[in-house]
C-alpha cells in the first residue's frame, strides 16, 4: 500500500509539473513525452526535439515515428520535419523503407521520403519483410516487393508469413505452401497443412494423415487415422485404432 501511495505520489507531482510526464529511453535514445495530454519527443539531454503537440505519436522506425493528431496520421524525422504528410487515416512504420497508409479504406505505401511508392488499390496490405509484403485486394492475396512489382499473383485466399523459407497458402478450399521463389512446393490439394516442425509437415487427405519434408516429398505416406506434430525426431501417431510412436523415417519404435 505504501508503494502504491509513493507512486501515486510522484505521478501528481510529474503532472503538477506543467503536467509533463517523460517516459523510459528507447534504443535509439528518445523517449516519448506527455504534456496535457498531447506527445511529443525528448533526446537523451532532455531537449525537445519534438514538441508535445500530437494527440498520439509512436516508435521510431528507421529514424522515422507516426503520428496522430485529429482524426488523421502522418510520419516525422527525429528532428520533427515532416515525412508522410498528416492526411492519411492510418500509417504504419517504416520497414525497408516502406511504411503502410490507409486512406478510405485502401491500403497502398510511401517511400523514406514521403512519396507515394505503392498506389494505395490493395484491400490490405502487411509490412514490408526481407523486401516482400503480402497483399490482398478482391478477395485474393499476393506478394510484392517495395517497387509494387507482383511478385506472386493474387490468386490465394490466404498466405500466412514466409518461416524458415515457406509459406502456407491457401485456395479454393485446400492448404499447400510455397518457397522463397513463390514455387508451390506442396500444392493445395490437402484439407489441412499444419506448420513445419522438426523439419515435417503434417498433412491431412482424403481423411488420412501424412508427412511431407520442405521439398514437397512425401516422407511419411498417409495411412494414420491421427497424428501429432513432430518433436526431437518422433510423433505419436494412430493407425487401426492403435496409438504408438514413430520416427522421420516412419518406422514404428
Amino acid at each position: 500500500m505504501k508503494y502504491l501511495i509513493l507512486f501515486m505520489l510522484v505521478c501528481f507531482n510529474a503532472f503538477a509539473q506543467n503536467n509533463v510526464v517523460v517516459n523510459k529511453y528507447n534504443s535509439n535514445g528518445y523517449k516519448t513525452t506527455t504534456n496535457n495530454t498531447k506527445f511529443g519527443v525528448v533526446d537523451s539531454t532532455g531537449v525537445e526535439t519534438i514538441p508535445s503537440i500530437y494527440d498520439q505519436i509512436g516508435a521510431f522506425s528507421e529514424d522515422k515515428i507516426w503520428v496522430k493528431l485529429g482524426d488523421k496520421m502522418g510520419s516525422i524525422s527525429k528532428t520533427g520535419k515532416e515525412i508522410i504528410p498528416l492526411v492519411y487515416d492510418y500509417v504504419g512504420n517504416f520497414i525497408n523503407e516502406r511504411a503502410v497508409v490507409v486512406n478510405k479504406g485502401k491500403y497502398g505505401y510511401c517511400d523514406a521520403n514521403g512519396k507515394v511508392a505503392i498506389p494505395l488499390i490493395y484491400d490490405i496490405a502487411d509490412q514490408f519483410k526481407n523486401g516482400i509484403a503480402i497483399v490482398r485486394k478482391s478477395g485474393k492475396c499476393g506478394i510484392i516487393d517495395v517497387n509494387g512489382k507482383v511478385l506472386l499473383p493474387l490468386i490465394y485466399d490466404t498466405i500466412d508469413g514466409f518461416d524458415n523459407g515457406v509459406a502456407r497458402v491457401y485456395k479454393n478450399n485446400k492448404w499447400g505452401y510455397i518457397d522463397t521463389n513463390f514455387k508451390e512446393i506442396i500444392p493445395c490439394i490437402y484439407e489441412r497443412a499444419n506448420f513445419f516442425r522438426d523439419g515435417l509437415c503434417l498433412l491431412l487427405l482424403n481423411g488420412k494423415i501424412g508427412f511431407a519434408d520442405k521439398s514437397g516429398k512425401i516422407a511419411i505416406p498417409f495411412i494414420y487415422e491421427m497424428a501429432e506434430n513432430f518433436k526431437n525426431g518422433t510423433t505419436t501417431v494412430t493407425l487401426n485404432g492403435k496409438t504408438f510412436t514413430i520416427d522421420k523415417q516412419g518406422n514404428k519404435i
